[in-house]
């Protein structure tokens, strides 16, 4: 037993001697030459933009005994990365004596540019380094953090069928999205602003946000929104606000906030016609009036009616007529006064052209051949729009003895004064 331990510590001392002998080895051999080791320490700023500068710093340190005589150490400024014209690439960084390490080891700085058009995420730069006159020493590459100013996704285009919605009328919304970023971009989530009571509408079927998993950097993606309008809504130009929120392929999050806007109105439902007339037939002088009614949902404005020259009829009041503004079910006239020359039959037209402006202000113009009805002496004395003959010839003998009657009591106290 005393005999097993024995043996069992010669074995355990003879390892240990065999260990120490190869380290002490190893150390000699390492401290017998020189060993550069090169750190990239930071870049500066960190993630780098594309279409900028980022400083790179490395430190260089020689951890054998051998001193490193006439050091170069080199950056090969391989795409996206270049170097200005004042920038060298070889940097002389002398003699590195052994042991040369951490505050005594030599910081090396570059100022490199990137290129407008680097891919965001992780680009490799090159370095290497040789001493005295030997070859050059490949080091392994380093990793320097590239993203873009603000990866960014945009509302290219925003339609709406129909593209102006009436109150209470179903309108579909769709929105086309293009990723403009040099990046793949995720969990794309687009949201209407139409909870506020300044928008009248609300979604149908769904809700207000639409999510679309990835658009590839370039690409597009397309969402449909199904709406409806409030019955009661004002027609006017309304602007609904559009949040995106999304991710990069490093999965930072980005948000961003643009305006659409939807149009509620109605296309104006106009009628204009004859409301009364006073020129009965040819030859006579009358007025006519005409109606201008707002059957539609919306209002009218700046109405104004011109009569265009026919040979039928001669204008005596002016040919142009400003209405201005119908509130929906209302109506408004304007009067005309003509003679009429000639009679085309039992009818005489009137053309009018008219042009205004609904809640919008879109423009309309239109035209109209609006009926007067004319009538024949006789239609006129049974309708007892003109007295006979015979009733005036009896009005006129009865202004004649009225006006002799008054004459003679003027003249009869006149007499009896002078006598």
């Amino acid at each position: 037993m005393v005999l097993n331990k024995r043996l069992e510590l010669l074995f355990l001392a003879v390892c240990i001697v065999v260990l120490v002998s190869a380290g002490v080895t190893a150390l000699f051999a390492i401290s017998d030459t020189y060993q550069v080791r090169v750190t990239m320490l930071n870049q500066d700023p960190d993630p780098a933009q594309p279409d900028s500068y980022v400083d790179l710093r490395f430190k260089i340190e020689n951890i054998g005994s051998k001193t490193a005589n006439n050091a170069t150490f080199e950056l090969i400024a391989a795409y996206p990365f270049s170097l200005d014209a004042g920038e060298t690439a070889q940097r002389s960084i002398g003699s590195l004596r052994g042991w040369q390490t951490e505050s005594d080891s030599v910081i090396v700085r570059y100022r490199v540019r990137i290129d407008k058009n680097a891919v965001s995420g992780i680009n490799r730069v090159r370095v290497r380094y040789r001493v005295a006159d030997g070859g050059w020493s490949e080091l392994p590459e380093y990793n320097v953090n590239i993203r873009s100013r603000y990866p960014s996704i945009s509302i290219v285009s925003a339609s709406s069928d129909p593209e102006v919605v009436s109150p209470g009328q179903n309108v579909r919304l769709s929105l086309e999205l293009k990723n403009v970023a040099d990046v793949l971009l995720r969990n794309v989530k687009i949201s209407l602003g139409i909870s506020s009571t300044a928008t009248p509408f609300a979604p149908v079927g769904s809700t207000n946000e639409k999510l679309v998993e990835q658009i590839d950097k370039g690409r597009g993606a397309s969402v449909d929104f199904e709406l409806i309008s409030e019955p009661d809504a004002a027609a006017d130009v309304y602007k609904v606000p559009v949040t995106l929120t999304y991710q990069d392929s490093l999965g930072n999050n980005f948000s961003k906030s643009e305006i659409i806007s939807l149009v509620i109105g109605d296309v104006p439902d106009l009628a204009v016609l004859i409301d009364s007339s006073t020129a009965y037939t040819a030859g006579s002088i009358g007025v006519v009036t005409v109606k201008f009614v707002n059957k539609g949902l919306s209002d009218i404005k700046f109405l104004n009616a011109r009569v265009t020259e026919s040979g039928l009829f001669e204008l005596l009041s002016s040919d142009d007529y400003y209405v201005g503004k119908i509130e929906s079910d209302d109506y408004k006239t304007a009067d005309f006064n003509l003679f009429v020359k000639n009679a085309d039959g039992s009818r005489l037209l009137l053309p009018l052209e008219v042009t205004y402006r609904d809640s919008n202000n879109r423009p309309y113009k239109e035209s109209y051949d609006l009926s007067v009805r004319l009538y024949t002496r006789q239609e006129m004395k049974q309708l007892g729009l003109s007295r006979s003959s015979s009733s005036a010839g009896i009005l006129v003998v009865l202004a004649v003895v009225v006006v002799g009657f008054i004459i003679y009591r003027k003249i009869k106290r006149r007499r009896k004064r002078t006598g």
